[in-house]
């Protein structure tokens, strides 16, 4: 449950307004990499489990059923944890980056965790050539695997992702 505190306040005319957080959540696209980042909090686990693959990179093994990180619906498996709370990874070991994890989370309930989304490029590049990239996760989800797997994606299913009808048909050819 994503829970923010509320209060009620006065202002008077020499008083400045409080200031207002707003999360840093973001999905983006830069140099063709899909760059992830949110702010997570909330009251329990965070609920993120990490690994380390063969090339150091830390990414998201499981995310663990009714925690924080389960109600964040952008979090997938297999992202490379980047930067915690701004700060890079790079260079530090799998324990201290666990650590550091844990307790920032202990401590505030809180943390900004960015990752790095692993993508295939084929899929990337054919949905960048015709403006698809914000649709990119949907065709994921569908099940499309390489670029013979298009042949398979039906109108209906484009309906489904909210493409403008006018798009589809870049699409289509």
């Amino acid at each position: 449950m994503r829970k923010s505190s509320s209060y009620s306040f006065q202002l008077n005319s020499y008083e400045e307004p409080p200031i207002i957080r707003k999360s840093k959540s973001c999905s983006c696209f830069t140099n063709d990499d899909v760059i992830y980042e949110d702010f997570f909090e909330g009251d329990g686990k965070l609920g993120i489990n990490f690994k380390q693959n063969t090339k150091n990179e830390i990414y998201v093994h499981k995310i663990t059923d009714n925690t924080v990180a389960s109600e964040y619906y952008d979090l997938k498996l297999d992202m490379i944890l980047l930067k915690i709370n701004d700060v890079s990874i790079h260079g530090k070991s799998f324990s201290h980056i666990v650590q550091k994890i844990n307790k920032i989370w202990d401590e505030n309930n809180q943390i900004c965790l960015q990752f790095k989304k692993n993508i295939n490029q084929a899929i990337y590049q054919s949905l960048k050539s015709i403006d698809y990239l914000e649709y990119y996760d949907h065709f994921i989800k569908l099940g499309v695997k390489s670029l013979d797997d298009y042949e398979f994606v039906e109108y209906s299913d484009l309906v489904e992702m909210k493409i403008p009808k006018e798009k589809i048909r870049y699409f289509q050819k």
